[in-house]
C-alpha cells in the first residue's frame, strides 16, 4: 500500500484572486522530477503535463496542493526553540541559498524572501514556499516587495521597481542574520 503523504491545501484568496495563478506559473517550470530539495513540492501533477502557455491558465481557482512541512516554518520554529546550534543556522543558511539559486536559474524573482515562507521538514531542511508574488520571463508580471525589514533601502521597490535578482540576495542576506542572531520579531 502507498504511504499517504500529508498535504497543505493553499486555495484562492478572494481579496487577491490573481496571486495563485501566478504561483500556478511559477511552480510550472519548477516541478520537474525530482522536486528541487530546497523547494516546497507542489502536489498539483496536473500542472507539469500542460503546455507551458496554459498552465496558468487551467483551473485557476483549484487550490494547491503542497507537501506538508512538519516542523512550521522557520520564523515560528526559532521563536520556539531558541537554542537552536550555529552549525543548524549555518546549515540553513546554506539551503536558503541553495533554493535561491534554484529559482535564479530558472529566472525566477522569489520577491518575498523571509523566514515565515521557508518551511522545515522533519529532518529541519528548509524548503521555500510562497511564491505568489514571484517573476519570471514572459509573465507580465513583477515582484512584489518582500516585508520591510528585508528591503533594500537603496532600491525604489514601492515606485520605480522592475523586479531583479538583487531583492532576493539582499532579503537573503537579513534573513541570514536573523537566523544567526535569532532575532525574529
Amino acid at each position: 500500500m502507498d504511504a499517504v503523504l500529508p498535504v497543505h491545501i493553499k486555495a484562492l484568496d478572494p481579496d487577491f484572486p490573481h496571486l495563485l495563478p501566478n504561483e500556478r506559473l511559477v511552480y510550472s517550470p519548477l516541478g520537474l522530477s525530482p522536486p528541487h530539495p530546497r523547494i516546497a513540492q507542489c502536489l498539483n501533477t496536473n500542472l507539469y503535463s500542460l503546455p507551458a502557455e496554459t498552465r496558468g491558465q487551467v483551473a485557476e481557482t483549484e487550490p494547491l496542493r503542497l507537501a506538508v512541512a512538519p516542523n512550521g516554518d522557520l520564523r515560528q520554529y526559532l521563536s520556539h526553540h531558541p537554542g537552536v546550534s550555529q552549525h543548524q543556522r549555518a546549515k540553513w543558511g546554506l539551503q536558503i541559498a541553495e533554493g535561491i539559486a534554484y529559482l535564479h536559474s530558472h529566472k525566477i524573482v522569489w520577491g518575498d524572501c523571509c523566514p515565515a515562507n521557508m518551511l522545515l521538514t522533519a529532518d529541519l531542511d528548509v524548503l521555500l514556499c510562497d511564491f505568489v508574488g514571484s517573476s519570471m520571463p514572459g509573465t507580465g508580471r513583477t515582484t512584489v516587495a518582500p516585508p520591510i525589514q528585508y528591503c533594500n533601502p537603496a532600491l525604489d521597490f514601492f515606485f520605480n521597481y522592475s523586479g531583479d535578482r538583487k531583492v532576493d540576495i539582499f532579503a537573503f542576506g537579513c534573513v541570514f542574520l536573523e537566523i544567526l542572531t535569532c532575532t525574529a520579531d
